[in-house]
């Protein structure tokens, strides 16, 4: 996320990955509370749908963005250039272990579960709670060296462009058996294979690739932001297809609005063209530097946010059965979550600084 050779942070990224983060507490929302287990019927459960899809850009956000970070850099493919690009992903291993480590001291403490170091071990290796992330980050991590290798040797853009279309083939959405299931999609949730389908699985590659393709050929500064809010406002709204497509049942996680979907990725480039069209002013130091370290506490935020969403939400739906009187809690739910997990999350960088630090 720094500039190289000590020039300055580029503040969009960083708040890129902020906002990256906020959507996540914000679409776990959804999750946390009954939302899933009641039909979209009432313009309450509407705008909760649109807000969901909204939200949805929060993990396609950091895949982009690692993408955008890395896709250009040359790792050499030889032991010590693969064992040296490894070696530096200890920090991100650590804050990992760290923020599993915090969440079973509260499943211990608070919840009253039994702990043991057998327990501990398996909930790190088998990625429990919202660590499902990091299962498919470290994979892409390991993968980066080989995946640059294959980006870079792609010499035109027209080609890089053929990989991308060949990585985004999203058309499996309909039953085409009936007209009537097309023009009443919620009448059922299959759909009919136009194209292979088992390779929508690796989205995160595509979402990769997507970030190296604007790093090295779209001039994002250019862009007129403008322009961008009113596509990303016209693509939220047209995408509140899902209200219609889950009319009158409970929301159905389908092909058409999985992490991977059209919807996600036309969203995700949007909200990262816009935040990285603006020409920020040069801020203060200490904005700089405030932004910059909000930007790194995101990974474990992102993990630890476990903690106070079990806590809140399991007060909430005790208190307040009916999903659409819980929207009325959103921002207070959502904003303890956010203030509790950067806390915790300062902490592990604390010892992840420190154990660095021992380290070396």
């Amino acid at each position: 996320m720094s500039a190289a050779n000590g020039t300055q942070r580029d503040i969009g990224l960083d708040l890129t990955r902020i906002l990256a983060f906020l959507a996540v507490p914000s679409v776990h929302f959804f999750l946390n509370s009954t939302y899933y287990d009641t039909a979209i019927v009432g313009p309450r459960m509407a705008l909760m749908t649109v807000m969901r899809t909204a939200f949805m850009v929060c993990v396609p956000l950091y895949m982009l963005l690692s993408g955008y970070l890395s896709a250009e850099k040359h790792i050499p493919l030889t032991r010590p250039g693969l064992l040296g690009y490894y070696k530096k992903l200890l920090p991100i291993f650590l804050t990992y272990a760290l923020s599993t480590g915090v969440i079973l001291l509260y499943r211990a403490l608070w919840l009253g579960e039994e702990q043991t170091i057998l327990s501990a071990v398996k909930n790190l290796l088998s990625f429990q709670q919202y660590s499902w992330y990091m299962n498919m980050y470290f994979g892409l991590l390991l993968l980066t060296p080989f995946l640059n290798a294959l980006w870079q040797s792609l010499a035109t853009p027209a080609a890089r462009r053929a990989l991308l279309a060949v990585l985004s083939g999203m058309v499996n959405i309909y039953n085409l058996h009936s007209a009537e299931t097309l023009l009443h999609p919620w009448l059922s949730t299959s759909y009919d294979q136009l194209v292979p389908d088992w390779w929508q699985r690796l989205y995160p590659i595509t979402y990769y690739f997507l970030g190296g393709y604007l790093r090295a050929h779209v001039d994002i500064k250019r862009l007129r932001t403008g322009r961008l809010a009113a596509l990303l406002l016209l693509a939220v709204l047209c995408f509140g297809y899902n209200v219609w497509r889950n009319q009158g049942i409970p929301f159905v996680w389908g092909s058409w609005c999985d992490w991977g979907s059209l919807q996600n990725v036309v969203d995700t480039v949007l909200v990262f063209l816009l935040l990285n069209s603006i020409r920020y002013s040069t801020p203060p130091t200490s904005i700089t530097r405030f932004t910059g370290y909000l930007s790194k506490l995101t990974l474990g935020a992102y993990l630890v946010s476990w903690i106070p969403d079990n806590y809140l939400y399991t007060m909430l739906k005790s208190a307040v059965p009916s999903v659409t009187d819980q929207l009325n809690y959103f921002p207070l739910t959502v904003g303890g979550t956010i203030l509790v997990s950067l806390l915790l999350a300062a902490v592990v960088e604390c010892c992840v600084s420190l154990l660095m630090r021992l380290l070396r």
